[in-house]
């Protein structure tokens, strides 16, 4: 297989997958074509801009808090959909965050270096992502899970959300790294214990410290339950959480003819299996 067939392999891999998903807050991919050696998707236009675009043109280039947490809590429920299919996004970014003409809706974008796993307990060894948002495991060049990686990239969303600035600043990019390895970082005097407590619960330097995207979605800041006494993220990760149902864009999906009820991931691996690939390493950036 030369080069270019591998990497229309990968492509198509990536399609099938995306088709089969049903959530507001991922881009929706609607069809693939092939005209000869040429692979395309289609994929639904989203007219508004990035939510590193609108924080920039906002004071201090932060969001409000209730802003911060409505975008916020649709990014983890879009990252915990795609966990759930067992795919790590591995390049969550506030570039990669699309806000809708309304700017209400926020839309994951750009799998380009995503990967499909067997299991929760695969490990990864791709070098990718943007340094900024990469997870110390990753930097230290040992196998990581892609999920723990994105819970660590949200830490870093929130952060910029709320701060207008990112957590890990240097003049080059080895220093980058040296600062993210070593995980720690400082807030400013005006950011709430409940924001810090979250955002140094989920940006823990120990990948099995973190809280999964399920647990994130349950803390009680995300959640919005401002009332309720708020609950250490570290903990939170230990936690036994029930299987919640996916939140589906059901007028979406009406409006395009499809199923209620999304379909297996049946013509995905066929196409894999054709191809000779395992499913263990299907990344569609590289494993």
């Amino acid at each position: 297989m030369t080069r270019t067939q591998h990497w229309q392999v990968l492509c198509m891999a990536m399609c099938s997958v995306c088709l089969y998903w049903y959530s507001m807050n991922l881009l929706a991919h609607t069809s693939r074509v092939t005209v000869q050696t040429c692979g395309m998707t289609c994929a639904q236009l989203v007219d508004g801009e990035s939510l590193r675009a609108f924080a920039h043109r906002q004071p201090c280039h932060k969001l409000s808090e209730q802003a911060a947490r409505s975008y916020y809590r649709q990014v983890v429920d879009g990252v915990n959909y795609c966990h759930d299919q067992l795919v790590a996004h591995r390049d969550l970014k506030l570039e990669n965050l699309l806000l809708d003409r309304s700017r209400e809706c926020v839309k994951i974008i750009d799998f380009g270096f995503a990967a499909h796993v067997p299991s929760r307990d695969t490990k990864l060894k791709a070098f990718c992502g943007t340094p900024s948002y990469m997870a110390p495991e990753i930097i230290r060049g040992e196998g990581y899970s892609g999920f723990a990686a994105d819970v660590w990239a949200l830490g870093v969303v929130l952060f910029a959300l709320l701060l207008g600035t990112l957590p890990f600043a240097a003049k080059t990019e080895m220093q980058l790294y040296a600062r993210i390895r070593r995980g720690t970082f400082s807030f400013p005097e005006c950011v709430g214990e409940t924001q810090k407590r979250l955002i140094k619960g989920v940006m823990r330097k120990d990948a099995c410290d973190r809280p999964s995207a399920a647990a994130l979605l349950q803390h009680a800041w995300v959640a919005g339950r401002d009332f309720i006494e708020n609950v250490d993220p570290a903990s939170a990760s230990t936690c036994q959480i029930s299987p919640r149902p996916v939140k589906i864009a059901t007028s979406a999906i009406k409006t395009s003819g499809r199923p209620q009820t999304a379909p297996t991931h049946a013509g995905h691996f066929e196409l894999v299996r054709k191809v000779g690939i395992a499913r263990g390493t299907t990344a569609f950036g590289g494993s």
